[in-house]
This record gives C-alpha cells, structure tokens and sequence, in this order.
C-alpha cells in the first residue's frame, strides 16, 4: 500500500494565503465597523425628539411669562423661574451634551442642537429670574431674543 505525501509548493502556498485573505477582507467588510454612521446619521431628528417636550414646556412657559408681564397670569415669576429651570436641567444635561460633543468626529457638520436649545433655555431663565427681581434690561431682553432665534433655526 502506497501512502500519499502531499507536497506544497511555493504557489500553492501564495494562492491559499490569497484565498485566506480576500475571505478575511470580505468578513471584514460585513461587520459594522463604521460607527459614525450609526451615531452621525439621524441625530438632529433624533434629539429633536428626545427633548420635544422640555422644548414645548419652554414654550409655554414662554407665553405664561408674557401673560404675566400683561397681569393676565397669577403665576409668581419665581414658580415660572422653576419651571423654567427643571426644563433647562433636562435639555442640558451633561452626559447628553458630551455625546453631543463627540459628534464633532462626523464626516458632515452635524449642528449642536441640544446645546443650542439648552443656551436658549438658560436664557429664559435669566430673564425670568430678572424680571422676578425688577431688574429686566433691555440688553437680556436682546439676548434671550438671539438665543431663541438660534434655537428655532437649529430646530428647522
């Protein structure tokens, strides 16, 4: 009974490790490697959503103040100051804005919706808090206007 050596040659070898890797490369390419897709894609309308509510509490509490600046809403300054605050907190928080940051890493500019409206935000409530104390100038007046101006055009 004869046995069977099997010989490689150096050709062999060269197709094998070819073969190996363009399998390698392929398995490679299947696996979702690109994070930026999944995090960069949709987060403007993603964020849009997640503070959708605080953003409408804000805009409510927007008309309550004006209401009550006209002596058509009891509601102290200092209530819609806290409210307003609450609100704020929840836009702004840290570990969103960080993340929030990292999207900077993006292929396209991705706008920074959150701190945007979280600047508007705090702006309501330095205009609040100054009308609470008789102290609104026009100067915060200007400012809180700009910063909501921003906010409504990162929202669009």
């Amino acid at each position: 009974m004869r046995s069977k050596v099997l010989v490689r040659t150096a050709g062999d070898c060269a197709e094998s490790q070819a073969i190996f890797g363009a399998g390698v490369a392929t398995l490679l390419a299947s696996f979702p490697f690109d994070v930026e897709a999944a995090s960069c894609g949709g987060y403007p309308k993603d964020i849009r959503a997640a503070i959708k509510k605080h953003v409408e509490t804000l805009r409510a509490l927007e008309r309550e103040t004006t209401d009550r600046l006209k002596g058509l809403d009891t509601r102290t300054f200092d209530y819609l100051a806290a409210q307003a605050r609450a609100a704020t907190g929840a836009i702004a928080d840290k570990d969103a804005l960080a993340a929030e940051e990292e999207l900077s890493r993006c292929r396209e500019s991705i706008p920074p919706v959150r701190r945007v409206c979280a600047q508007a935000a705090q702006a309501l409530v330095s205009l609040i808090e100054e009308q609470a104390a008789g102290a609104a100038t026009t100067a915060s007046k200007q400012l809180y206007a700009q910063a909501m101006a921003r906010a409504r055009h990162s929202r669009s």
